[in-house]
């Protein structure tokens, strides 16, 4: 969930405060802020009218905003948590080029349960209101999605581990342009499960950019093969 935050007064003094300090002292957060800040989550993506977005957790709809004014392309977004979900209908649900999903992205089917914690609401998080949400299997919605997606911004407090071993289960991480993708602490798992998710990763994408447990960037390789799930043969780029 993005809150793109890093505009303003106070960005500002935490930049100003960041330079001060030599390279080797700063923080990964800090060196991100340096580098851009979110602007590299939404600025010189290349995308046109007729470019297709994903974000899965949508929050309060501060990405999707930024991308709509940038691209004016189609976003697809994802968000299962239904006080978040009808804040996102409130503010773009007149749009026809924002298409709002009330579930979020899984392995497979499922109803569970998030803890309420502002941006960091998700399955791992503790303390606040527990709150049902529904689920739906990555490899099915992106059945119901255009064949290639421009940009994939994941940002799921955790879940983005399922997601992203699911997705490359079904072979349909190639259809996926640019990934962003931020990894959470999820415990004792997190080092091998970044591990496992980044070599899936490599199999069809490079690592554009990296900001450790901040934001991360995957471009597609130029030949790597784009499936849709259940084709009966691959295609390469060069034949769409």
């Amino acid at each position: 969930m993005i809150m793109l935050s890093g505009r303003g007064l106070r960005s500002s003094v935490r930049r100003a405060y960041a330079r001060c300090k030599p390279a080797a002292w700063r923080t990964t957060q800090e060196a991100y802020l340096l580098a851009g800040h979110d602007d590299l989550l939404i600025e010189n993506l290349g995308l046109s009218t007729d470019s297709v977005v994903i974000e899965v957790g949508g929050y309060q709809g501060a990405y999707v905003a930024a991308i709509i004014e940038r691209y004016g392309c189609t976003v697809h977004v994802f968000e299962p948590v239904d006080d978040f979900y009808a804040q996102l209908c409130q503010r773009f649900g007149t749009d026809p080029r924002i298409r709002l999903h009330p579930y979020g992205l899984a392995a497979v089917d499922a109803k569970t349960t998030f803890q309420l914690a502002a941006d960091a609401t998700g399955g791992s998080s503790s303390g606040g209101r527990t709150v049902p949400v529904q689920l739906r299997a990555v490899a099915t919605v992106f059945n119901e999605l255009p064949p290639s997606v421009d940009v994939m911004t994941i940002n799921i407090e955790g879940a983005e581990y399922e997601v992203l071993r699911a997705m490359a289960e079904a072979g349909i991480l190639s259809r996926v342009q640019r990934l962003h993708v931020q990894f959470h602490d999820v415990g004792t798992s997190t080092s091998t499960s970044l591990e496992e998710c980044r070599a899936l990763l490599s199999a069809t994408h490079q690592q554009a950019w990296c900001f450790d447990m901040v934001w991360e960037c995957w471009q597609r390789t130029p030949d790597a093969p784009l499936r849709e799930i259940g084709a009966k043969s691959v295609v390469g780029q060069d034949d769409l």
